[in-house]
């Protein structure tokens, strides 16, 4: 199963690699070159001045909405659901299509949808509030606008290149017509694009609004949308920048000042995908990069503004840690480990964040959705490919803090074409 993984694993890799070929000599935690960092064992912070535009910087105005996306639809109305198939029954063909479901509040998830060719690999998918349009993230960097206006009726409306780069997270963000993506290269195309997004699914790169950091992975928007909070940026190569995780202000204009930088890793790290708690006071940051002298270690901080404090970190038993979330409640960490196939629940015990909780057998865990409102909030579905099973998304409950339970499967059937990665329902 090893080779499912290795067409979107590939490109982390080789970046990788390119660090390590650059060798470096050995470091202490407390200074870094000619670059001033601050280090302390509960306190990672690295502010640098602040010019005056940036001190009284505030979070943007969103200004009207003409297309209405930004509103969410029914609490507890039939959901759709998207699964992205990186594969196709042609191994020498890579599989370039999304297919739709729906998901019934009463948990039931049929397939009574269709399969749509949108003409790149997706790595990511995600909606707009109301669900009447989706995204779809290819590894390449192509980005397409999907109308949805049903289960059974999809349509591409748009795609866009965007620069040279890795991609790997997508973000909608409130007003329904932003998007913010991270992309991942050694390169000034590396960093994270801003599009915006017409209401007939017209897509345009905000040239102006890029904002340029090597090897951004992923990233978490603030509950007030003020803050976006990015890991990646970290480089052992020239030139050399030993941070790796950055809060980013939304300024009034749309674009991004840097209020703070925070070396949390002291070795290489990657970051599939980093989550902030409902009340925006925890941030998790997994390092799932293998090679990394702290690989599969998930560090949980503490978020005052733009500050990180240390609050734990779980270095065992989290074996190529991908996906992390938290439940509504913030109760529960979340975490997907992608080649064991297992997903983990943490909660606090005595003060300290430990493992509560543990379901296996679910192949290739590698992303999540989590519905967050109505009958259905903290269910969580994970793509899954079992070793004897074959393609399926996996349903698991948070049943109570770090307790999940694993309801029975829903079977996509035989074949390549079918096995699943990303994955997008309706909010």
């Amino acid at each position: 199963m090893q080779s499912f993984l290795l067409p979107w694993f590939a490109g982390a890799f080789l970046l990788g690699t390119a660090a390590c070929s650059n060798s470096e000599p050995d470091f202490d935690a407390g200074s870094f070159g000619e670059s001033p960092h601050v280090f302390d064992a509960q306190v990672y912070f690295d502010g640098g001045t602040l010019d005056a535009a940036e001190a009284d910087a505030s979070p943007p105005d969103a200004g009207p909405v003409a297309c209405g996306f930004e509103a969410l639809g029914p609490t507890n109305a039939p959901r759709v659901m998207l699964l992205s198939h990186p594969f196709s029954n042609d191994v020498e063909v890579p599989g370039t299509e999304i297919s739709s479901r729906t998901l019934q509040s009463d948990l039931q998830i049929v397939d009574d949808g269709l399969r749509l060719d949108v003409g790149t690999r997706v790595s990511k998918l995600a909606f707009v509030p109301n669900g009447t349009m989706a995204f779809a993230l290819g590894e390449d960097g192509t980005l397409v606008s999907v109308r949805v206006g049903g289960v059974d009726d999809l349509e591409v409306r748009d795609r866009l290149s965007l620069p040279s780069a890795s991609y790997g997270d997508l973000r909608v963000l409130e007003d329904g017509q932003t998007l913010l993506i991270a992309g991942a290269n050694g390169n000034p195309a590396a960093g994270l694009s801003t599009v915006h997004v017409g209401c007939d699914g017209s897509l345009e790169l905000d040239q102006d609004l890029f904002f340029t950091l090597a090897l951004a992975d992923a990233f978490a928007l603030s509950p007030n949308g003020r803050y976006v909070w990015v890991s990646g940026g970290q480089t052992l190569f020239e030139p050399i920048d030993h941070d790796d995780v950055r809060v980013l202000e939304r300024l009034a204009t749309g674009g991004y000042s840097q209020q703070g930088a925070f070396d949390i890793f002291t070795d290489f790290m990657s970051a599939d995908s980093v989550a902030l708690s409902p009340d925006g006071r925890t941030l998790l940051v997994p390092n799932g990069l293998d090679f990394s002298n702290e690989a599969n270690h998930l560090a949980i901080l503490g978020v005052q503004d733009a500050t990180l404090t240390s609050i734990d970190r779980i270095t065992m038993n989290l074996p190529d840690l991908a996906h992390t979330l938290f439940s509504v409640d913030g109760a529960t960490i979340v975490a997907t480990l992608a080649e064991p196939g297992q997903v983990v629940a943490l909660s606090q015990v005595d003060g300290t964040w430990q493992e509560t909780s543990r379901l296996r057998g679910i192949g290739l865990a590698d992303q999540a959705a989590h519905v967050t409102r109505g009958d259905l909030v903290d269910y969580i579905f994970v793509p899954s490919t079992d070793p004897t099973g074959g393609a399926n998304v996996a349903i698991l409950r948070v049943m109570s803090p770090g307790q999940l339970a694993e309801l029975p499967q829903h079977e996509l059937g035989p074949g390549f074409d079918l096995l699943p990665r990303a994955i997008a329902i309706t909010p």
